[in-house]
C-alpha cells in the first residue's frame, strides 16, 4: 500500500507559546488512501475529531505527541514507519467495512483487521518521529537585531530579507517555528516604524 507522507520539512512544528503542539497523524480512509503526517495541532484541539474519523469511516492513529516547544520531524523516521506500516494498513484496509446504523455510517474491523491496527499502535508507540539534532528557533527571538530590517523597508524588499534568514539557519541546521516568516518580517518592520514614531 502506497502512504503518501504530507509533512512540511522546511520549518519546525508547534509554538506552546502560540497554542501549537507537535503531532503525528496516520490515516486510513474507506476508499483505501493512506497518509502520513508530522505536523502541529492547536491544543485546545487535542480531543476533537471530525464525523467520519469519530465514527471510524476514517481511521487514524495519532502519535509523537510531545512536550517539547518545537520539533523538527526526521524524514527518515517517517519513511520506515510508512514502511513497516504499509502492509498492516492493508490488512485493516481488507477487513475494513462501512455500515449504516440508522444515525450514522459507521466503521467496522474484521478480527485481523483489529489485530492489524493493534500491530500498526505498537510500532507508532515506538517511534522516534523528532530529530534531536537540529535547532528550532523563533524568527523575532533568535534574530534579534541582526534582521536586516529597517523603517524603510517596503513589502516588496521582505521576501529577500526571510531568504536571508532562511540562508542563516540553514548553515546552523535550525529551522523555525513561524508559520509564515513574511508577516513576521511585516510585524519587525512596522514595530521599528511606530518606536521611531514615537
Amino acid at each position: 500500500m502506497n502512504i503518501h507522507d504530507e509533512t512540511d520539512y522546511s520549518r519546525a512544528l508547534g509554538d506552546f507559546g502560540l497554542d501549537r503542539e507537535p503531532i503525528c497523524y496516520l490515516r486510513l480512509t474507506a476508499k483505501g488512501d493512506a497518509s502520513i503526517e508530522a505536523t502541529e495541532r492547536m491544543c485546545s484541539d487535542r480531543f476533537r475529531r471530525t464525523e467520519d474519523i469519530a465514527y471510524n469511516v476514517t481511521l487514524e492513529w495519532r502519535f509523537g505527541a510531545s512536550d517539547s516547544d518545537a520539533e523538527v520531524a526526521d524524514p527518515n523516521e517517517i519513511a520506515r514507519i510508512a514502511q513497516a506500516v504499509a502492509p498492516l494498513l492493508q490488512r485493516v484496509h481488507a477487513g475494513h467495512s462501512v455500515e449504516h446504523d440508522r444515525e450514522n455510517h459507521v466503521g467496522r474491523l474484521t478480527d485481523d483487521a483489529a489485530k492489524a491496527s493493534r500491530e500498526i499502535r505498537e510500532i507508532l508507540d515506538e517511534a522516534h518521529v523528532w530529530r534531536t539534532d537540529a535547532e528550532v528557533w523563533r524568527a523575532d527571538e533568535w534574530l534579534g537585531d541582526a534582521h536586516g530590517i529597517t523603517a524603510d523597508t517596503t513589502d516588496a524588499e521582505l521576501p529577500e530579507r526571510v531568504q536571508d534568514w532562511l540562508a542563516m539557519a540553514k548553515e546552523k541546521d535550525a529551522y523555525f517555528t513561524d508559520r509564515d516568516l513574511i508577516a513576521t518580517a511585516r510585524d519587525i518592520r512596522d514595530d521599528i516604524r511606530s518606536q521611531e514614531a514615537d
